[in-house]
């Protein structure tokens, strides 16, 4: 059986099949598939930092090319890019270190995140159709709200996490 980087063909060619349409996703609505990706390996059955590191590396790839081809047309503003970029440089690495001490409860808080971001995008597309802006406001609401929420909650559990191992250490 042919293999490459000790994966099976079979699983090469689902993973390939899940980047064409992930990539597809991509070139419609102009956002990556990582919303899609990182819960689709986790129902695979992968860890979630496996889960989490191959998705990071596939954006790279996939945001390098989606960002080249922007910046070809014209769309990317410099000015809103580097401010994003310094907080979301420095919110990864806080967010790293804070989930790998968490590992047990990230599912649960990922799974909070997208069903709050489900309900977000739900009532901006209702606003749109009822043509009532303040469900705009409303979804934007929801998904700040959500990201607090789940950022609050992984933190009071990195915190715990902290604590619980420095008693260790003190008992020792």
């Amino acid at each position: 059986m042919m293999e490459l980087f000790g994966v099976s063909a079979a699983l090469l060619a689902r993973f390939t099949s899940f980047g064409l349409l992930i990539g597809t996703l991509f070139g419609f609505f102009g956002m990556g598939g990582s919303f899609l990706v990182t819960p689709a390996l986790l129902v695979m059955g992968y860890e979630p930092n496996v889960a989490a590191g191959a998705d990071l590396l596939e954006i790279v790839f996939s945001g390098g090319m989606g960002s080249f081809l922007y910046a070809q047309s014209g769309a990317v503003d410099l000015s809103i890019v580097v401010p994003l970029l310094a907080g979301s440089a420095l919110g990864a690495r806080l967010g790293a270190a804070a989930t790998s001490l968490v590992e047990e409860d990230i599912k649960v808080y990922f799974g909070i995140m997208l069903l709050l971001g489900a309900v977000a995008v739900a009532v901006r597309q209702f606003g749109g159709v009822l043509e009532l802006p303040i469900l705009d406001e409303t979804s934007l609401a929801i998904t700040l709200g959500a990201a607090l929420l789940v950022s609050a909650a992984v933190s009071y559990s990195a915190v715990r996490e902290l604590r619980r191992e420095a008693g260790k250490r003190i008992v020792a």
